[in-house]
C-alpha cells in the first residue's frame, strides 16, 4: 500500500497557509528570522511526523537596508543562513529512512533596488 505524501510549509502569512491548506498541505506559521521561532515551528513539526524525506527552503523577503531582528541578528543572515541552518540540523532525527535531501534557493544577486551595475547598454 502506497501512503501519499505529506507537505508541510512554514510560512508567515496565514492566508496564503489556509490556501495551502485547502489544497491538502498541512500549514505552520512562523517568523523564520527569529531563532525562537524557528525552533518552535521544528517541535511541533517533530511530534507532528516521523520522517522527514526531503527539505526545500524558498524563504525569499528582500531588505534593501540592514535591519536587525528582535534577538539582536541581521535580518537577511537569520533568515537565509540560520533558519535553514537549523531546520536542516533539527529535523534531521525526524529521517529516519535516509538523510534529508535539502534544496535552498535565494533571491538572485545583484545590486540593491534603485543602484546602477555600472554597465551601459548601447
Amino acid at each position: 500500500m502506497c501512503v501519499p505524501d505529506t507537505v508541510i510549509v512554514i510560512g508567515s502569512d496565514p492566508a496564503k497557509g489556509r490556501v495551502l491548506v485547502e489544497a491538502g498541505a498541512r500549514f505552520h506559521q512562523a517568523d523564520l528570522s527569529s531563532v525562537a521561532d524557528t525552533r518552535r515551528v521544528i517541535a511541533e513539526i517533530g511530534r507532528e511526523v516521523d520522517a522527514v524525506d526531503a527539505l526545500l527552503l524558498f524563504a525569499n523577503r528582500l531588505s534593501p537596508r540592514r535591519r536587525e531582528t528582535a534577538e539582536g541578528l541581521e535580518h537577511t543572515f537569520a533568515l537565509y543562513y540560520l533558519s535553514r541552518y537549523l531546520l536542516s540540523v533539527e529535523l534531521g532525527p525526524c529521517s529516519t529512512r535516509a538523510p534529508i535531501r535539502s534544496s535552498s534557493a535565494s533571491p538572485a544577486s545583484g545590486p540593491p533596488p534603485g543602484r546602477s551595475t555600472g554597465t551601459t547598454s548601447s
